[in-house]
């Protein structure tokens, strides 16, 4: 009904998210957000949930081993990065660095925060609390070394709220730059958590995130919620509740490529061939191209078993919905797992 629309819109979507635009970055992004621009905080994410499930490194050799929830990098070692993409986030974490220890806390994967056994030294942007080179703490909240210190951070946009041992030391400062061993240079995009593993032995624990869920106009307020009942019918495998949600020239691509229709799709959930046990977005964002249009683009995690075989994936979902009959209808739905 919308072909040329629909194409233009997808296209222009693909390229703000996909490879390109981390390959070719145009000019710094404004990112001008605030926390009230965030209408809430999602579910927290435990990163340390199954071990190492959650995470890759950057390169070998890993170090890195997880015993009785805690996170332990032996060196040598390289760097440690979530398979979680991150937009606005809200991160806790607690860390105990050894004697002479230095880590770091790259945020989004591009700005980092530093890690260093910095007890009773002054406040600097190299020293536990800085942002490297950009930005020092309000003041030096450093434990000694060997005792476990708890951070609380709010990155919204470019703006760091960061909370030591307790004390407030960055108020949503604005970060100038990113940091040189950034992943990448895209600020625009989602990014990973990275915790710097090249330096030396340092400890993590409770490593727990909360994304934004942002706050949406009205017609999209109305979309997000469509798009969770869906999913809590598809879990029940209501395909009565389920249909009504549809458009009948649905295509759905799953991350192994396989395509369905409107009426395969449901087929496959009412006969339980797709069962779903969770299924939830960790971010969505989504995207008015014109008045009866909608594009969504962000991150889902589902969990169940398709044709008796489990599955436990992070998926990155771009989709597209109508707006037909007094309600939002899926037209496109298209996954790729995280790995």
């Amino acid at each position: 009904m919308y072909p040329r629309l629909l194409r233009t819109a997808v296209l222009g979507l693909l390229l703000s998210v996909g490879p390109l635009a981390a390959q070719r970055p145009a000019a710094r992004p404004s990112l001008d957000r605030t926390p009230q621009d965030t209408a809430r905080w999602g579910e927290p994410v435990d990163l340390l949930d199954g071990g190492l499930a959650h995470w890759t490194t950057r390169g070998q050799p890993n170090g890195w081993t997880v015993a009785n929830g805690v996170l332990i990098n032996t060196p040598p070692s390289r760097d440690l990065i979530s398979k979680l993409p991150l937009d606005d986030f809200k991160l806790h974490l607690e860390v105990n660095v050894p004697p002479q220890g230095n880590s770091g806390i790259y945020l989004r994967g591009r700005y980092e925060v530093q890690v260093l056994d910095s007890y009773g030294k002054a406040a600097d942007s190299r020293q536990m609390g800085g942002v490297y080179a950009h930005l020092a703490p309000a003041r030096n909240a450093a434990r000694p070394a060997g005792k476990w210190q708890t951070y609380e951070f709010t990155l919204v946009g470019r703006r760091l709220k960061a909370v030591l041992n307790g004390i407030t030391i960055h108020d949503f400062a604005e970060i100038p730059a990113i940091t040189a061993m950034a992943i990448d240079s895209n600020e625009a995009a989602p990014g990973a958590l990275m915790l710097q593993g090249d330096h030396t032995g340092v400890r993590y624990r409770n490593i727990r995130v909360m994304p934004a869920i942002p706050a949406d106009p009205t017609a999209l307020r109305g979309l997000r919620a469509s798009e969770i009942r869906r999913f809590a019918a598809m879990m029940r495998a209501d395909t009565a509740a389920i249909r009504p949600l549809l458009a009948e020239e649905l295509t759905y691509t799953h991350s192994n490529a396989m395509v369905e229709s409107r009426d395969r799709h449901l087929e496959l959930i009412g006969g339980r061939h797709t069962v779903y046990e969770s299924l939830a977005p960790a971010v969505m964002r989504y995207a008015l191209p014109g008045p009866d249009v909608a594009l969504g683009n962000g991150v889902v995690k589902a969990r169940g078993l398709l044709n008796g075989t489990p599955f436990d994936v992070i998926l990155r979902v771009t989709t597209v919905h109508a707006w037909r009959e007094g309600r939002w209808q899926l037209l496109s739905w298209q996954s790729t797992r995280v790995p």
